[in-house]
């Protein structure tokens, strides 16, 4: 409040100064008309600091937008006393409070209301609007309702204002805390026309954008595979991008909600206790999903739900894991377009032929779970080793590539498929007899068979 009241103490100092040494360098004799003079000195001054003071009243003056009414009470000359330079200096801070604050924020004003905080996004003082864009963000996810009714508004400046205010909201919380922000911006992007819906367009894809990063780092603090890796489906191998909530989850089901904002992987793996009603909830929001594979589970029918919830899933493979045979009429009510694959579940070969018949379109591989570990061409008379697996039982064993299979047990091989079908009639653990020629000449060995995952 200096800045109003120094300068007319400084001008008085100074008047007071500049007489006291002007009196002083007189000559004696000419004192006697020291009163003329001193009119004299004292009009040219008056004059100065009249015309300083003129170049300062743009910073005393209040702006006519905080006056909020039609008339002025002028006060009555006869009963009111000249109020002193404390007095003054009190009054015009509270008249710059006033300013600073805005319509209805006095010293005894309630506090705005978010309606009122809105309007104030169009005001005409820069310093207003900024003032409301703060509070709004501040007030978070409980001004979204307002908002969203502002960005309908159509004027530009409010429109603007109120969009952005929502893409702070939205993305400063976990995204069911956002008080319905995104949902709101996504409706106002198909149901309104003209500026607002380009706004709610543009403000959709920067939450989009934000959120799928964040989710990768979210997930990642909770034990949740994002990226490229070995994803094994039908027994084929190969680099995909994957989402695995497996033995490293941290068991929190509310970061699994950061899995709706994962675009672009089309492959999961749910394993052990991670196969819930809870995580399957969220698992199956994943909006690229496509594949997906239950490891080492225990499952329950509401795990199975969520699944008949999605429009559709290429791909579904159980491995390891547990199914009950009445399980199988869940499993054939799901929206399955391409394979399912039952790897060691325990469920009978006559289920599973029951499912080709209920699903005839569907190409259903049933294994009872024992792996040998080898890979053959399927176009010729014989069943040619092409290449082994690391890890595997057949690796253990000693086969090598080149090496042709021509019997397991007492079962003929001819073709890959052969091989498949009477490996796959053994559970990991079995022992089965190998019989192949190497160069020419017959030999056999005896070898265990060992779970997929463990090659």
């Amino acid at each position: 409040m200096s800045v109003f009241i120094d300068p007319v103490i400084a001008h008085a100092a100074a008047l007071s100064h500049f007489w006291r040494s002007l009196d002083n360098r007189l000559p004696r004799g000419s004192r006697c008309f020291c009163p003329l003079k001193k009119l004299f000195v004292l009009g040219l001054l008056s004059f100065c600091f009249v015309v300083a003071d003129t170049s300062t009243a743009p910073l005393k003056a209040i702006p006519p937008q905080v006056i909020e009414s039609d008339s002025v009470t002028q006060p009555s000359a006869s009963t009111e006393k000249p109020a002193s330079t404390e007095e003054a200096a009190q009054g015009t801070k509270e008249e710059l409070g006033q300013i600073a604050a805005g319509p209805g924020e006095g010293k005894d004003s309630p506090s705005p209301t978010l309606e009122q905080w809105v309007k104030q996004l169009g005001h005409e003082n820069y310093l207003r609007r900024e003032r409301a864009s703060r509070h709004l963000i501040k007030a978070g996810p409980a001004a979204v309702e307002a908002l969203s009714k502002a960005v309908r508004s159509g004027d530009l400046e409010v429109v603007e204002r109120a969009a952005a205010a929502m893409i702070e909201i939205a993305i400063s919380v976990p995204p069911r805390d956002d008080g319905g922000a995104y949902e709101r911006l996504l409706e106002l992007s198909s149901q309104s026309v003209g500026r607002p819906a380009s706004m709610a367009r543009n403000a959709l894809a920067e939450v989009k954008d934000f959120r799928s990063q964040q989710a990768k780092k979210s997930l990642s603090r909770a034990g949740v595979f994002v990226g490229l890796a070995e994803f094994s489906i039908g027994a084929q191998s190969r680099q995909r991008m994957l989402v695995e909530v497996g033995d490293n989850w941290n068991e929190d089901v509310s970061a699994l909600q950061w899995l709706e904002w994962v675009d672009g992987y089309d492959n999961a793996r749910v394993e052990g206790q991670a196969v819930t009603l809870e995580v399957m909830r969220e698992v199956v929001k994943m909006p690229s999903l496509r594949s997906l594979i239950l490891a080492d589970a225990e499952i329950r029918d509401d795990a199975l739900d969520p699944l008949s919830e999605l429009s559709r899933l290429d791909t579904l493979e159980f491995q390891y894991s547990r199914l009950e045979e009445s399980q199988g009429d869940l499993i054939a009510a799901l929206p399955l377009r391409t394979s399912l694959i039952l790897m060691g579940t325990g469920l009978s070969e006559q289920r599973a032929e029951k499912l080709k018949e209920e699903l005839p379109g569907l190409q259903i591989q049933y294994r009872r779970g024992g792996f040998l570990g080898v890979m053959c061409i399927d176009n010729f008379d014989v069943c040619e080793i092409t290449g082994i697996q690391e890890g595997s039982a057949a690796e253990a064993a000693g086969l090598m590539r080149g090496d042709i299979i021509t019997m397991i047990d007492d079962r003929e091989i001819k073709h890959f498929r052969d091989l498949q079908n009477a490996i796959n009639e053994h559970v990991p653990g079995d022992s089965v007899e190998v019989q192949y020629q190497r160069g020419g000449e017959d030999q056999s060995l005896s070898l265990k068979l060992r779970r997929y995952q463990e090659s």
